[in-house]
């Protein structure tokens, strides 16, 4: 099959997260990467992504997972070694504590708000190592424009309630 050239660059980030050692753990670990995009009804992206990530031992969400069983669900695939963790977006934006390493967003949510919860779900209170979130979407494509609406929102919004945006969503 073809592989796009998102696909391909994900595949790159994925890898030079997958292969950094974090500093300071005990036992030395490798970062976790929770990838979020948006499911539908017609497209079964979690299954291409598995397919185009086959060598990190990627987990998917099911679909029968209760909200309140996803956060033991997602936790007990990384104490089982899967370093690539696949979820739609709208599963995983309100309500858990992952404090995973590397959220991925590849599709970004229906808003602002559902892009900054998910990635949320990583940095947590007692997360001491570094969060690392990257955000993807084609130059000069409508989901860049999204992108780019969704950062602007994200640093008023920081702002507005009195936080710094530094290390919020970046307008680029």
């Amino acid at each position: 099959e073809c592989v796009t050239p998102m696909e391909r660059r994900l595949r790159e980030g994925v890898d030079a997260e997958r292969r950094e050692v974090i500093e300071g753990t005990n036992p030395p670990r490798t970062r976790v990467c929770l990838i979020f995009y948006k499911q539908t009804t017609k497209r079964d992206v979690g299954a291409r992504l598995a397919w185009i990530l086959h060598d990190y031992n990627p987990w998917v969400l099911p679909e029968k997972v209760e909200p309140e069983e996803r956060e033991h669900a997602i936790l007990q695939a990384v104490a089982e070694n899967h370093g690539v963790i696949l979820t739609p977006i709208s599963k995983v934006s309100e309500g858990l504590n992952l404090k995973l390493d590397t959220p991925i967003v590849y599709e970004l949510g229906k808003n602002a708000k559902e892009t900054d919860q998910a990635v949320g779900r990583c940095w947590r209170l007692g997360k001491e190592e570094l969060v690392r979130a990257y955000h993807f979407a084609g130059k000069d494509t409508a989901t860049h424009d999204k992108l780019r609406r969704q950062a602007s929102a994200s640093g008023a919004a920081s702002l507005f309630s009195g936080n710094s945006p530094r290390g919020e969503l970046a307008a680029c």
